[in-house]
């Protein structure tokens, strides 16, 4: 089972709102990056998704990479650490997928940007 670093850029309670210096994150596990979503997308319904002053973030994940692989057959899907705020989505990850609307499917960060997020 695939272990997923996700990100929703912004965050609810940062008046720059999407544009914040703190995104959400979360971590999930699960068999793939949609079912990782199905998961945790719930999750970000219940954090503050509007700031004071009206700026809204996102109600769903942007980034998205894999950390690792569990070999344990006995593990189940799902959080393994729920939401925080901190700075961006780590880069120079091998398997990366990015999407802007929640409504798009996701493409390879090479397919996004049309470089390989080890570049550089």
């Amino acid at each position: 089972m695939n272990i997923y670093f996700l990100t929703r850029y912004g965050n609810g309670t940062d008046d720059d709102g999407p544009d914040s210096s703190a995104d959400t994150h979360m971590i999930v596990r699960a068999e793939s990056l949609s079912r990782a979503c199905e998961l945790g997308e719930p999750i970000l319904l219940r954090l503050p998704f509007k700031t004071e002053h009206g700026r809204e973030v996102a109600k769903y994940f942007h980034v998205a990479t894999i950390l690792g692989v569990s070999e344990n057959s006995e593990e189940n899907e799902g959080v393994v650490c729920f939401p925080w705020y901190g700075g961006p989505h780590p880069d120079k990850c091998a398997q990366v997928w990015r999407r802007d609307l929640e409504e798009e499917s996701w493409e390879t960060f090479e397919d996004f940007y049309g470089e390989s997020p080890l570049a550089n």
